[in-house]
C-alpha cells in the first residue's frame, strides 16, 4: 500500500519543530469567527489549524463558551479548569524578533538590493532573504513584529485536570460529535507564542538528486510584507506552499497595480480564508512579482493575535488496553472542514465501535505526523508500567533548555534517560523534581561559567549529584538549600527536596550581618550594605562580584537605593554622610563606583534614603530625628556631575527617629514617619500634612501602585491606609496582637498584606478593610514580606530564616525555600516576578527561583 503523503501543513510542522516554540501552525489566524487562542481551550489540530471544542477555564454558560454550547462542543460533565492551575503564567513581552527563522534543511541570509534598487523595507528596517535547500523538505517562517510568549508553569495541576477529565472530552468528541480522533488528538493548550503578521512556506519534492541543481523564481519577489529570493537544488520540480496574513491588516497597507492580479485570487482553500492568503502552485509560478507592500507603521496598535506556535498537554493511552479505541488499519480518517454535524468543522468521520480484540487505538490523527511531543509519551510508556501518559510542550522545553541542538529527540531521550514518575492510577509523567532540579543545576553553573571559565565548573563534566562541590566564584555560588512543599510533591515520598540555588556574599571571608540592599530597576544589578561599612556590587544573572565598591566606606551602611533610570546609587551611613555613585559605567567617562556626591547634614545614622522617580531628588531620614531632601542638580554639558550638594528642605526637631522615606509616582511629595506620625511633605514648598491615629511606633509603609493610598503598619497592632495627596485616613485594620513589621498592596491595589511580631500574616480588602486570609501557622516572627508582581502569591520572610510563599487566591501554603540560618531582613522580587531576591543576618543574600518552584506545586 502506498504511504499517505504528508499535508502541507505536516510538512511545515515538521520541519520547524527543532525550533522548540511549541507546534507550529499552518493558520496562525484560526478558524472564522473564532475567539482568539487561549490558554485551557481544548480542541485539536487539523491540517495546520487549531479547532477549538470548548475553553476549559469557563464553565459551560459562560458567554466565552457561549458558541460552543450552541454547537454542542463542550461535554455535559464539563468542570471548569481551576484557577490555580492558570493563575501563574510566564509572559515574555520580546520573546522573538522580527526575522527569518527557517529548518535546519534551509539556509538564508539577509538579501542585498542590486544598484540602483532598493529592498522594501518594513518599519524601517530591511526584511528580505534569500533561501536555499537541498532537502527533499524545508520551511520557514518571517514575523516583522516581535513575538509575545504566554505559558501555564504549574503543570502539575494541568495535568492532574487531564487526567481527570481527559477520557470524557475523548469520548463527547467521537460520539457525540462524530470526530474520527484517537487519545493524542484531543489536546488542552498550555500556551503560545503569537505575533502581529507573518509569512510562512514549505516546500517539498519526491527525491534528491545527487549533484544535480538547478535554480528558481526568476530573481526577487514580494511575498506579503518581506522580499524572498529562493534557490532549491533538486531533480523534480519542487512544489512549495505560501501562505501570508492576517489579509485585513495587509489589505490595509497595500494598493495593488490595476495590471496585476490581486493576490487574493489565488487563494486556494477559501474555507480558510480568515485572514490570510494562501498559495499552493509550483515554485516558477509562486514568485512571480506581486503587488509591493508598504510599512504596517501607519496602522494603530496592532494586536499580537496571530499564534504561530501552540503549546498544548497531551495525552496518550497504552496499547492494547486503552479506554477508547478504534479499529487498527482504517486508514487515514479525514476530518471534513465544515459539517452541520454537531454543529462543528471536522464532524461525520468515520466511528467505529469498541470492545472486539482485534481493536486498538489507531496511530492516525488530525495531525498525522509524528511530533516530538509523541515521541515523548511513546519514551512515557514504552519506559514505565503506566497505562496512560502525559506531557506538554512545557516539558521539552525543560528537557532541552540547556542543550545544544538536538538531531534526533528519541535518540537524546534513550540517552539521557530522564525520570518518569508512575501514580497510583498507573498514569505516567515526567519527573519534575528530578528534571528541574537537573535544569537548575546546569543553568546555575553555566551563569557561573559565563564569566570566569576558571572558577566556575564546565557543566558537562560535573555530575549534578556532586553537593560538595556545586560551584564557586569570587562574589557567589551555587549551594544547596531545601525547597518544602505544601501538600507535597507526588513525585516526591518527602516533602521537602534538594534545592540548589544562588548565594550571593563579600570577597572578604566572614560572615557580617547585611544591613541594606537594593536592587536595579533593570534586575541586573544587587548591592548590599553591611554592618561593617563595607559594599558590595553583583550581578544577579551571574553572581559575579564588581568592582568599585571595595573596602569600608563607613562604620556601617544603614541604607542603599537605586535611581529609577539605574544609573546611580545612593546610600546612608552611620557617620551621617550619603554618597551618591555611579552604578555602572557611564558615557561621560564616570567609572562604577565613583562618587559623584557627597551629601553632609545629618550628625547621626542615616537610617532611611530614597531617589525621586524623576531623578532629581534624594530624600533621607536619620535618627538624629530629621528628615532632608537634596537636589541632585546636573550639569547640562556633563550630565553626571553636581552643581549644588546642599539640602534644600529640612525637617528637624522632630520627636523621633525618620524610619521611612518614599516619593508619590509624581516626584512632588514625600512621604515619611517619625514615631506614630507619619507625614506628606510637599517637595517644592516644604509644607506638611500629618497623617495621626496611630498610637505606637511605625514600623513599615508602602506606596500604592498607582500612587493614590499610602498604607502604615505600627506597634500599635493596626495597619492603616491613607490617601497620599491629603493623608486622609480610610481604613483600619485591626487584625493583629502584635506590633505590624511588614506591609504590601497586591498588583491590582484591591488587597494589602501585613506580617506581625505575632507571627501570623492577613490579607485584607483595601477599600473596606475585611479580612480575606489569615496565614497563622509561622514557626516564628515575621520580619518582612512582599507581593510579587502579576499573581496572586505574597512571599514571606520571617526570623528563622525560612522564606515562604502563599497563595492568597486559595489561602493555600505553596512552598518554603530553607537556606538562611538567620533572620530574613528584606525581600525583593523581580519585577517579572520569576525570582525574589532575599538578605539575612547570616550574612548572605539568595536568589530563589519563585518560577521553578511554582512547576512543582
Amino acid at each position: 500500500m502506498a504511504s499517505r503523503q504528508m499535508h502541507i501543513s505536516e510538512v511545515y510542522a515538521s520541519q520547524l519543530e527543532d525550533l522548540v516554540l511549541g507546534y507550529p501552525l499552518w493558520f496562525p489566524e484560526g478558524p472564522d469567527n473564532s475567539d482568539e487562542i487561549d490558554v485551557g481551550d481544548v480542541g485539536y489540530i487539523h491540517q495546520g489549524q487549531f479547532v477549538e471544542l470548548f475553553k476549559a477555564k469557563y464553565a459551560r454558560d459562560h458567554h466565552k463558551n457561549a458558541e460552543n454550547l450552541r454547537k454542542g462542543r463542550i461535554p455535559a460533565t464539563h468542570v471548569p479548569l481551576p484557577e490555580k492551575a492558570y493563575s501563574h503564567l510566564l509572559t515574555t513581552a520580546n520573546y522573538l524578533e522580527p526575522k527569518m527563522y527557517t529548518s535546519n534543511s534551509m539556509a538564508h541570509s539577509e538579501l542585498k538590493p542590486s544598484v540602483g534598487a532598493e529592498v522594501p523595507t518594513i518599519a524601517g528596517a530591511q526584511l528580505g532573504y534569500s533561501l536555499s535547500t537541498t532537502e527533499e523538505k524545508a520551511a520557514f517562517l518571517c514575523i516583522t513584529h516581535k513575538a509575545i510568549n504566554v505559558i501555564v508553569e504549574n503543570t502539575r495541576e494541568c495535568t492532574k485536570y487531564m487526567k481527570q477529565y481527559h477520557s470524557a472530552w475523548l469520548e463527547h468528541a467521537k460520539y457525540n460529535l462524530g470526530l474520527a480522533v484517537g487519545s493524542r488528538d484531543v489536546v488542552m493548550v498550555q500556551g503560545y507564542v503569537k505575533t502581529v503578521e507573518w509569512t510562512i512556506g514549505a516546500s517539498r519534492v519526491g527525491s534528491v538528486s545527487q549533484g544535480g541543481s538547478f535554480q528558481l523564481g526568476g530573481g526577487v519577489n514580494v511575498v506579503g510584507n518581506i522580499t524572498l529570493e529562493f534557490t532549491h537544488a533538486v531533480s523534480k520540480r519542487p512544489t512549495m506552499q505560501y501562505r501570508t496574513g492576517p489579509e485585513k491588516r495587509l489589505q490595509q497597507s497595500r494598493s495593488p497595480s490595476p495590471s496585476q492580479k490581486p493576490f487574493d485570487s489565488m487563494m486556494a482553500e477559501p474555507s480558510y480564508s480568515r485572514g490570510a492568503s494562501v498559495s499552493e502552485v509550483p515554485i516558477e509560478t509562486l514568485l512571480q512579482p506581486i503587488p509591493n507592500q508598504d510599512s504596517l507603521s501607519g496602522l494603530e496598535d496592532p494586536k499580537s493575535d496571530q499564534c504561530i506556535f501552540l503549546r498544548y498537554f497531551q495525552v496518550r493511552w497504552r496499547i492494547p488496553g486503552a479506554y477508547l479505541r478504534i479499529k487498527a488499519g482504517a486508514g487515514p480518517h479525514q476530518l471534513p472542514r465544515n459539517s452541520d454535524a454537531g454543529g462543528d468543522a471536522g464532524s461525520s468521520a468515520v466511528v467505529t465501535d469498541s470492545g472486539s480484540e482485534d481493536e486498538v487505538e489507531s496511530n492516525s490523527s488530525s495531525h498525522s505526523a509524528h511530533s516530538w511531543l509523541d515521541t515523548l509519551l511513546d519514551y512515557l510508556l514504552q519506559h514505565s508500567d503506566a497505562d496512560v501518559a502525559i506531557a506538554c510542550h512545557g516539558d521539552i522545553n525543560s528537557l532541552l533548555s540547556n542543550e545544544d541542538a538536538v538531531p534526533d529527540f528519541g535518540d537524546f531521550l534513550e540517552q539521557k534517560k530522564p525520570q518518569i514518575y508512575v501514580d497510583e492510577d498507573k498514569v505516567a509523567t515526567l519527573d519534575l523534581v528530578e528534571l528541574v532540579v537537573h535544569q537548575r543545576m546546569r543553568k546555575l553553573r553555566r551563569a557561573l561559567r559565563s564569566f570566569d571559565a576558571d572558577d566556575a565548573m564546565d557543566t558537562d563534566e560535573v555530575d549534578d549529584d556532586d553537593r560538595t562541590d556545586l560551584g564557586q566564584t569570587s562574589g557567589g555560588g551555587v549551594v544547596d538549600g531545601g525547597l518544602l512543599l505544601g501538600d507535597g510533591c507526588p513525585a516526591c515520598h518527602s516533602r521537602s527536596i534538594r534545592w540548589p540555588h544562588m548565594c550571593l556574599t563579600r570577597k572578604d571571608p566572614g560572615a557580617n550581618s547585611v544591613s541594606a540592599i537594593a536592587m536595579s530597576p533593570d534586575d541586573k544589578l544587587i548591592v548590599a550594605g553591611f554592618v561593617d561599612g563595607t559594599m558590595q556590587l553583583w550581578n544577579s544573572n551571574t553572581g559575579e562580584a564588581l568592582s568599585g565598591f571595595d573596602g569600608p566606606q563607613a562604620e556601617s551602611i544603614c541604607s542603599v537605593a537605586f535611581s529609577l533610570d539605574g544609573n546611580l546609587l545612593v546610600s546612608g551611613d552611620a557617620d551621617g554622610i550619603l554618597f551618591v555613585r555611579a552604578a555602572k559605567d557611564l558615557l561621560s567617562g564616570v567609572q562604577r563606583g565613583e562618587v559623584l556626591f557627597r551629601l553632609e547634614g545629618h550628625e547621626s545614622d542615616i537610617s532611611t534614603v530614597a531617589f525621586s522617580p524623576d531623578g532629581k531628588w534624594v530624600a533621607s531620614g536619620s535618627v538624629d530625628c530629621s528628615a532632608r531632601i537634596w537636589r541632585v542638580s546636573l550639569d547640562a554639558e556633563d550630565p553626571y556631575f553636581p552643581t549644588t550638594e546642599s539640602s534644600v528642605h529640612v525637617v528637624d526637631g522632630l520627636s523621633a527617629n525618620v524610619m521611612h522615606v518614599l516619593f508619590t509616582q509624581d516626584s512632588k511629595r514625600l512621604i515619611f514617619s517619625e514615631d506614630s506620625v507619619a507625614k506628606i511633605w510637599d517637595v517644592e514648598t516644604g509644607e506638611q500634612s500629618a497623617m495621626e491615629s496611630h498610637t505606637g511606633t511605625i514600623w513599615c509603609l508602602a506606596l500604592s501602585h498607582d500612587g493614590e493610598r499610602v498604607i502604615t503598619g505600627s506597634e500599635d497592632h493596626t495597619s492603616r491606609i491613607w490617601y497620599s495627596n491629603t493623608g486622609e485616613e480610610l481604613v483600619t485594620i485591626a487584625e493583629h496582637v502584635g506590633p505590624v513589621w511588614s506591609v504590601a498592596w497586591s498588583p491590582n491595589d484591591k488587597y494589602v498584606v501585613s506580617g506581625s511580631y505575632d507571627s501570623t500574616v492577613v490579607v485584607c480588602d483595601s477599600y473596606t478593610g475585611e479580612t480575606a486570609h489569615r496565614f497563622s501557622e509561622q514557626t516564628a516572627i515575621v520580619s518582612s514580606i512582599t507581593w510579587l508582581p502579576f499573581c496572586d502569591l505574597v512571599c514571606i520572610g520571617s526570623a528563622d530564616g525560612n522564606v515562604k510563599l502563599r497563595d492568597t487566591s486559595s489561602g493555600a501554603f505553596v512552598a518554603e525555600f530553607q537556606g538562611h540560618t538567620d533572620k530574613v531582613k528584606d525581600l525583593i522580587p523581580t519585577r517579572d516576578g520569576r525570582n525574589v531576591i532575599t538578605a539575612s543576618d547570616d550574612g548572605s543574600i539568595r536568589i530563589w527561583s519563585v518560577s521553578d518552584a511554582m512547576r512543582l506545586c
